[in-house]
Formats: C-alpha cells, structure tokens, sequence
C-alpha cells in the first residue's frame, strides 16, 4: 500500500456566473450600456462581471432573475460555487499534507491532537 500524499480533486470546469450572463447578452446581441440600463446599474458594472470580476450580490441576483427568467437563488449557488471552487484551489497546496493516497485514491489522513 503507497502511502504518498496526495491532493483532493478540485473542479476547474466551474465558470463564473457573469460568463453565462455573457452567454445569454450575445444571444441577444445587448450592449452593455443596454443591459446597465435595463438592470439599473452602472455600465462599468456589467463590463466587470462580464469579465468575472464582479461577484453577485442578492439584490442583484434579484435585478438578474428578472431580466433573465433564471432565479435569484440559482444565480447566487453559481456564485458560492465559483467561490468555493476557487478556495478549494487556493488551499489545495496548503493542505495537501492532511491527504494520503492508497489503493481507495485521497482519502484524509487520521489527525491525532
């Protein structure tokens, strides 16, 4: 039995809510000044979260679900799962030491305090 460590599997194919946003903008070819006005919002606003660098807020998931028929609570489970993702990424290296990998794959090692 190898006892190496190992690092949990991390999901890189999580997208951030703003790219499906992106998505459903060119299927309706919508400017961004457009869609500011229609979400009551700063076009500077769209160009970020177009771009992923903008998080999704409640009340602008609300302003979302409106425009786009998806609902609020499925447009911030995007969000927390992007963030989650880029967590798990982020402390994937950090942890790694807490992993063993056998013949089952990673599985966590037994921590002793």
């Amino acid at each position: 039995m190898t006892t190496e460590t190992c690092k949990p599997e991390v999901s890189t194919s999580t997208r951030h809510p703003g790219e499906q946003l992106d998505e459903i903008v060119r299927s309706n070819q919508l400017i961004t000044e457009r869609l500011a006005g229609l979400l009551q919002t700063e076009r500077k606003t769209i160009e970020l979260l177009l771009k992923g660098k903008y998080n999704i807020v409640p009340a602008f998931a609300h302003r979302l679900e409106q425009f786009t028929g998806i609902r609020a609570e499925q447009w911030m489970n995007m969000q927390i799962e992007y963030d989650h993702q880029l967590l798990r990424i982020k402390y994937a290296d950090k942890f790694s030491q807490l992993w063993r990998k056998d013949s089952r794959g990673c599985r966590m090692r037994k921590l002793y305090f």
